[in-house]
């Protein structure tokens, strides 16, 4: 069984390393789905964890469709995912029809080698999930994560479960959104997946003292004060379970 942990901040990623991981997704911009992380943050993470990294590319927030521009930006960012190192790039590429753009998707792939390649839940906006799967098959993504069609997994466990078996060990299904230790028992029992994907995250406290009113730097609802971090007690209780099945 595998733990990737998906972060955004060399705190969170050493957290989820020290908690049991085995992998960590990292991105920038959780609150979003994730995007391509920095430079920076990228060279630090690898020179201050050991578990492998799959590094998130996205050029941009919303949909999956991509313009030649965004795409050439995906291309030198995984070319700098495979120079830093890292172990698995993450990305995915729809046609405006909501299918995998399969022209695009295989360019890439061919770039990231031989770092393993995921495909991230723009699999779940795609048409049909059946030939969607086939076409990742085909191109020969080694990791699928998905929440089964379904805003979130557990909402989509029935459709995870005949993906693992629709698979058949072609390509890693991981289930991810919405997976905690309350519900890991039974994805574990109903799907027969062998990956889980989490953030496993808490909300700390900034550590202003001067607080200023009245201006946010995102949305309005938006706590500047709140910073969110993986949560060490979470992930080890995942791990812990996820050792013993």
């Amino acid at each position: 069984m595998i733990l990737e942990v998906c972060t955004d901040t060399l705190a969170s990623s050493t957290i989820a390393e020290r908690a049991g991981a085995d992998r960590i997704e990292l991105c920038a911009d959780l609150c979003v789905g994730g995007t391509t992380p920095s430079a920076g943050l990228i060279k630090q993470v690898k020179e201050q964890v050991a578990i492998p990294i799959a590094v998130m590319i996205r050029p941009r927030a919303g949909d999956f469709c991509y313009s030649d521009a965004e795409l050439q930006t995906m291309k030198a960012d995984i070319l700098f995912a495979k120079e830093c190192g890292a172990e698995s790039v993450v990305f995915g590429v729809l046609t405006p029809e909501g299918h995998i753009d399969k022209t695009s998707m295989a360019e890439l792939i061919e770039l990231s080698r031989p770092m393993e390649v995921a495909c991230h839940r723009a699999f779940d906006m795609t048409k049909d999930a059946y030939h969607s799967l086939e076409t990742l098959i085909e191109l020969g993504v080694d990791r699928l994560l998905t929440g089964g069609f379904a805003n979130k997994a557990p909402e989509g466990i029935q459709t995870i479960k005949s993906l693992v078996e629709h698979s058949n060990g072609k390509i890693a299904i991981m289930p991810g959104s919405g997976i905690n230790v309350e519900n890991l028992p039974h994805f574990i029992e109903v799907t027969g997946a062998t990956e889980y994907h989490l953030s496993g995250k808490h909300a700390i406290e900034s550590l202003m003292i001067y607080r200023k009113e009245g201006i946010s730097m995102g949305a309005a609802s938006n706590n500047e004060y709140l910073i969110e971090q993986a949560d060490y007690c979470k992930i080890h209780e995942i791990a812990a379970l996820l050792k013993d099945s």
